[in-house]
């Protein structure tokens, strides 16, 4: 699994887009800005849906059975999971 951690403003959008390309799927709160944000960093524009998309992409029965093995990428994984479940009180992750 490809991971960016890294501090505000340190271009782990501008990676996790190149690394997604056009073959991937880009998923963050802000879809309608992905197209924009690939043109200024001049790499190809990716396929982006926001949160909710997924989220009832998931839901519809036989996803996983359908799921065609595109990789998704995942902008801001820890706002995803806050706008997915928003009860979410704590979460353990390992670091390797």
């Amino acid at each position: 699994m490809y991971r960016v951690i890294d501090g505000n403003d340190t271009g782990k959008t501008k990676k996790l887009l190149t690394e997604c390309g056009a073959a991937g799927l880009f998923v963050c709160a802000h879809p309608e800005r992905a197209a924009d944000k690939c043109k200024a960093y001049g790499i190809p524009i990716v396929n982006a849906i926001g949160y909710e998309d997924l989220l009832n992409r998931i839901k519809i029965e036989d996803f996983y059975n359908d799921y065609d093995e595109t990789p998704i990428y995942i902008d801001e994984l820890e706002k995803f999971v806050n706008y997915a479940f928003p009860y979410l009180a704590g979460y353990t992750l390992t670091k390797d």
